[in-house]
């Protein structure tokens, strides 16, 4: 299992690799206009943590606003999904 720390870091990783982006704030909403991320990027942003993270990463959106859009929350929304999925494998 990640702590919200390491899937944080898991995010910010995933979305630089993507979006070719150096510095992004972990509190900046990914879809501001200021980073400029093409939006069919998210796709492949958010396939990438389903396969790092094995987590049905489309859960995440259920009832959620674009504020879910920073590094910080998804992190903290994918920690959540993470433990209610039992499936998931113990990180050690």
């Amino acid at each position: 299992m990640y702590s919200i720390s390491e899937i944080e870091d898991v995010v910010c990783n995933v979305v630089k690799s993507v979006a070719g982006i150096e510095a992004v704030s972990r509190t900046e909403n990914l879809l501001s206009r200021k980073l400029n991320i093409h939006p069919a990027k998210f796709l492949y942003i958010f396939n990438e943590l389903q396969q790092e993270l094995q987590l049905l990463v489309c859960e995440i959106f259920k009832g959620q606003a674009y504020t879910l859009m920073t590094i910080e929350n998804l992190a903290s929304a994918l920690f959540e999904l993470q433990g209610a999925n039992p499936e998931v494998e113990t990180r050690t």
